[in-house]
């Protein structure tokens, strides 16, 4: 496992694919090492955000050199139901500034961050970065080896997930009624369609609980509702509203990506 090199980290639009393919990985192979579903399950989950490749194992396709299909590049890592011990993977969506739940090294975290998402194995110490090769449909799993050293900092643990996005929202929600500034019309009501349309198109595991399709219903919603405000500025918003504005809904997307996180990692 080298440092990533045949392709670039990717980056998506929350509009294009609201919950981050890294998650959707861990919630499906996750299911998969469990028994829970196939592997032909997995990949067709995958396929909604584009053709999955894991690099760095022997290739299946002589057009596609130096990496594998989804299953049979997972299995070649360690992860699979065959495995002597259950992997189990996580989920981190760090921004600029906020780094926690990254494994180390330093580099790996820069990549990360750059992604904006990193699927993580600790008990291999491995992660899989997301990236591409200039092909959009593309997505090439980069598996680097973690620091073996380096305790990661979970700002959000897997069951208080439900009751941070609440406390988050209602602390936003009153904070942004306080500042008495609303966001311009047409434009963020159809982006916000689009966002819902596809949320709604997202696969989920279908043994994944009632509570936990809440949450990331819900936290990836808030997300993509902070990215648009966040690219909408109010048109009578002063210097000092907009920074407190900025503020809140900067808290509130964080929150939520950790608790997005959270819910689609292993337990």
């Amino acid at each position: 496992m080298n440092e990533p090199s045949l392709s670039r980290p990717a980056t998506q639009s929350v509009l294009a694919q609201p919950v981050p393919v890294s998650a959707l990985l861990a919630l499906w192979v996750n299911a998969w090492c469990a028994g829970d579903v196939s592997g032909d399950s997995v990949v067709d989950a995958l396929s909604s955000a584009g053709v999955n490749r894991v690099a760095g194992v022997d290739s299946d396709q002589t057009d596609t050199p130096a990496t594998a299909g989804l299953i049979t590049g997972l299995a070649a890592l360690g992860i699979s139901p065959k495995s002597a011990q259950r992997p189990l993977i996580r989920v981190a969506l760090p921004r600029p500034g906020d780094a926690r739940g990254l494994p180390g090294p330093p580099k790996l975290n820069v990549h990360a961050v750059t992604a904006g998402q990193l699927a993580i194995v600790d008990s291999l110490h491995l992660a899989l970065l997301p990236a591409n090769s200039g092909d959009p449909s593309l997505i090439i799993w980069q598996p680097l080896q973690t620091a073996r050293d380096l305790p990661s900092v979970h700002a959000v643990r897997p069951e208080g997930a439900p009751s941070s996005i609440r406390a988050a929202l209602n602390d936003a929600m009153t904070a942004l009624t306080a500042l008495d500034v609303v966001t311009s019309g047409t434009e963020v009501t159809d982006q916000m369609k689009s966002l819902s349309r596809a949320l709604s198109r997202t696969p989920l595991p279908p043994t994944l609980s009632g509570q936990d399709r809440h949450t990331i219903h819900t936290a990836a919603t808030i997300v993509g509702i902070c990215e648009l405000a966040l690219g909408d500025v109010p048109a009578q918003s002063t210097a000092t509203s907009e920074r407190e504005r900025h503020r809140v809904l900067t808290e509130l997307s964080t929150v939520a990506r950790q608790s997005l996180a959270a819910t689609c990692s292993a337990r």
